[in-house]
């Protein structure tokens, strides 16, 4: 019998196995049929293969979801589900750092439910820069999003959003005397201390180091320390990390000019004003 009995044995893995792939494929089918509900718009182009898109987080990116992702609700549903009425900066915050392909469904889904005026511009932003940062991007979708965030763009806030969005596709075609052109345009337009204002003005410093510009660099660093004072207390949480990464890179910046004094100065500064912002968050 000993025969019957391996013929048993490989009888129940098959029957198994088979079970585990129409359980899969079950899900499969689930999560396609809900992610691809009428109406959703900037969906991948005819032919991308979606399933071998893979997000692209540099390394600063990883620091940031690690320091961002302990408090609120977890996860990118929960924090769609307070977008109806109002769009926080903790909100938005979770968007850009959530998981990129749950994101981009879980954004294109919130939007074909008509959320509102004053929250339109700023998902389409943040759905601009989860397109730019698959690999390859879509860069296709990234423009038709910032397009639509342009329009629908309805205060400082919002232009500050949607400017770090087209910086961020500028850089990506290393047009970045372009993307710094276009920065300085905005902020001449709206100069509105602002969270999404605080974070351009990083990149905009990024920028300006990635040319040796240094004058440059260090203007836009301390416009982000201008705007953390302007807005005081009222800072989300990538707020404080544009503040703390810009004060980090002008102290930085400052020593390797010789301006020691100015940059223990600058590192005071922002060490204290840390300390009475953070326990706000």
């Amino acid at each position: 019998m000993k025969w019957q009995n391996w013929f048993l044995i490989g009888m129940l893995v098959i029957v198994v196995a088979s079970l585990a792939l129409a359980i899969n494929a079950s899900r499969e089918g689930t999560r396609t049929s809900t992610a691809g509900g009428g109406g959703t718009r900037f969906r991948a182009r005819p032919g991308t293969m979606r399933e071998n898109v893979q997000p692209m987080v540099s390394q600063s990116q990883e620091r940031s979801d690690t320091s961002l992702s302990g408090d609120g609700a977890s996860g990118t549903g929960g924090a769609l589900a307070n977008l109806t009425i109002h769009v926080s900066e903790a909100v938005l915050d979770r968007l850009l750092t959530a998981d990129t392909m749950e994101t981009i469904d879980a954004i294109q889904d919130h939007l074909a439910q008509d959320p509102g005026e004053e929250v339109e511009s700023r998902l389409y932003s943040a759905l601009a820069e989860q397109y730019l940062k698959l690999n390859p991007p879509e860069t296709e979708s990234a423009e038709e999003s910032i397009a639509a965030a342009q329009e629908t763009a309805q205060n400082a806030g919002d232009r500050h959003a949607v400017a770090y969005a087209q910086a961020m596709l500028f850089r990506r075609e290393e047009r970045v005397e372009e993307a710094r052109a276009y920065i300085a345009d905005v902020f001449e337009q709206a100069p509105v201390a602002t969270a999404p204002g605080m974070r351009l003005a990083v990149l905009e410093g990024t920028l300006a180091e990635m040319e040796e510009d240094d004058r440059g660099a260090e203007t836009a660093y301390r416009r982000v320390l201008t705007f953390a004072a302007e807005l005081d207390r009222a800072l989300s949480e990538s707020a404080v990390e544009s503040y703390r990464l810009a004060g980090l890179r002008l102290t930085r910046l400052l020593r390797r000019l010789g301006r020691t004094g100015d940059a223990e100065a600058v590192s005071r500064d922002v060490a204290g004003r840390l300390q009475q912002i953070d326990g706000g968050i």
